[in-house]
């Protein structure tokens, strides 16, 4: 939920607000005279924001994505114990290969 509150109003209590932003997933706007200047948002969502940033930079990564939800969705892939199975083999063999 999105709240907008006057830079003014919120200078008493940000702390409050933060916390509040953090907890509950709440979306401060922060206005100056009317316009808005800022947001006010709990760090989870900050990270959330940065990561689906850094994706947009990388449409190859969500082309993968999409072809890998696509395979589920069409029974294909391996359940999470193959797959834990599967790195534990590869990682064992790279490790005996170093040896």
């Amino acid at each position: 939920m999105e709240k907008i509150l006057s830079v003014t109003s919120v200078r008493q209590k940000l702390m409050k607000l933060a916390k509040t932003a953090n907890r509950k997933m709440e979306r401060y706007v922060l206005t100056n005279r009317g316009q808005a200047e800022a947001v006010l948002i709990g760090y989870a969502d900050y990270r959330s924001l940065m990561a689906a940033a850094r994706l947009a930079h990388h449409p190859e990564i969500l082309e993968q994505t999409r072809r890998g939800m696509a395979e589920i969705e069409e029974g294909k892939g391996l359940t999470l114990e193959q797959a834990l199975d599967y790195l534990a083999k590869k990682r064992a063999s790279q490790e005996n290969a170093v040896t």
